[in-house]
């Protein structure tokens, strides 16, 4: 069967109907089942309107209806510029539709999508404001991370459709799961929560949009990935979306903290706290105000990054960081100083050497330990270091290395490439009643 709405276009294959002609004699169409093996609906581009469209007025029909069986095998949507890569598709549909007394009613006990199996139901009034109160769950998958749990994800909606108020959900299906005789707090929440207000023929599209994080643990999506129990807000603003006119771009404000920091050798994340904004416009990405806390220390960085070239830089200011939030191997400290970095970019497309392709980073620190103590001997107590270097490809090139410890001091310069593993070190060293120096080729 084909059918064609203004610039839609709807193949349908395998369509079978049932239903029951007398009852259009009592101003019903009651359909026992109607089902397809496959529907494609494909989309005509048109020009942008000038005039956006009016909301509509009524969203009456002229009868009542009750389908009480909708199966589709496979739903398809296509551009007709792109006939070959649907843009959204789903599997396995089954739902239900009512109309009766000015409220449409529909439920759809099965959806397949993205690797996901979903369930919803919608209850919508017919007149202005259109009253609206619906309810959809899910179990995603990751498809990136295979052998982490499911996502369970619901999104509620209230209100009426010129002013939806939106509350999604979405939880690891891990915090669900405990094993015997374990406590409920013994595992974290893993709870993502998003609040908004879509206003379809509104001035601004997205209003109120908030982000909240609950005790969501990293490690339970990745063996490899810090345990964490991080918690806070992120507040996006989107200009053209939920900004007023005269905004400067698209902005997102973090607030998140982890109440399990650790050191990276111990399997956990050292950052306590992190605050910041991020701000998109005008093809870059700028970085402000970003406050990372570990312990009673402070890391403030600012940077930016050019869509266009790929060029990026970072400046770090250093306060009070003890190395030993960082890395256990370190003895406690409080270092302060500074730590930049940059990148111009990719380089020269046209070279055939591969690594000229490859975008230079530069980056440099210079930093004290302005707290030196006496530490148990099995611990590093670094004191000062100041380098300069650069990474390129797979080569790392320091020209100017200084580190100093409690016990020794380190200066020259190193090399090491990647790939051949191989590493060229020019290097003084000093320490009680040793002084030499190492040159060559490890």
């Amino acid at each position: 069967a084909q059918l064609q709405l203004g610039r839609t276009q709807i193949a349908i294959d395998g369509l079978e109907l049932a239903w029951q002609a007398p009852a259009l004699l009592q101003g019903k169409l009651q359909v026992q089942r109607l089902a397809a093996q496959v529907v494609r609906v494909t989309q005509s581009s048109s020009p942008p309107s000038a005039t956006p469209a009016p909301a509509p007025s009524s969203l009456a029909l002229p009868l009542a209806v009750q389908m009480d069986a909708l199966h589709i095998g496979q739903l398809a949507v296509y551009q007709a510029a792109q006939p070959s890569h649907p843009v959204w598709q789903a599997s396995d549909i089954q739902a239900q539709y009512q109309y009766r007394k000015g409220q449409h009613q529909a439920r759809i006990q099965r959806l397949t999508m993205l690797g996901g199996a979903y369930q919803a139901q919608l209850n919508l009034g017919s007149k202005r404001p259109f009253a609206l109160q619906g309810l959809a769950t899910a179990q995603l998958q990751l498809p990136q991370l295979p052998a982490a749990p499911p996502v369970l994800a619901s999104v509620d909606l209230r209100g009426n459709l010129l002013d939806i108020q939106v509350h999604l959900q979405a939880r690891s299906s891990a915090s669900s799961i405990r094993s015997p005789g374990a406590k409920p707090s013994a595992l974290p929440k893993n709870q993502a929560d998003v609040q908004a207000r879509i206003q379809p023929w509104g001035k601004w599209l997205l209003q109120g949009v908030q982000g909240q994080l609950d005790e969501v643990d990293l490690a339970t999506f990745a063996p490899s990935l810090p345990v964490t129990r991080i918690s806070g807000q992120l507040l996006p603003e989107l200009a053209g979306l939920s900004a007023p006119s005269g905004s400067a771009g698209d902005s997102l404000h973090i607030d998140l903290r982890n109440s399990a920091p650790a050191p990276w050798d111990a399997g956990g994340l050292p950052i306590s706290r992190m605050q910041g904004k991020l701000l998109w416009q005008n093809e870059v990405l700028r970085l402000s105000q970003l406050q990372l806390a570990l312990g009673q220390g402070l890391i403030e960085a600012q940077g930016q990054w050019q869509a266009d070239s790929g060029a990026w830089q970072t400046r770090a200011q250093l306060q009070d960081v003890d190395l030993a939030q960082l890395y256990s191997a370190f003895a406690p400290s409080r270092l302060q100083g500074q730590l930049s970095a940059d990148s111009t970019g990719a380089t020269d497309v046209q070279a055939d050497d591969k690594a000229a392709k490859q975008a230079l980073i530069r980056f440099a620190l210079d930093a004290k330990n302005q707290n030196p103590a006496s530490a148990q001997a099995s611990l590093l107590d670094l004191r000062s270091v100041q380098l300069h270097g650069s990474w390129q490809g797979d080569a790392l090139s320091l020209p100017d290395l200084q580190v100093q410890t409690a016990d020794a001091q380190v200066q020259g310069s190193a090399s090491y490439q990647l790939a051949a593993q191989n590493a060229q070190i020019d290097l003084q060293l000093q320490a009680p009643g040793l002084q030499g120096q190492a040159k060559g080729q490890i």
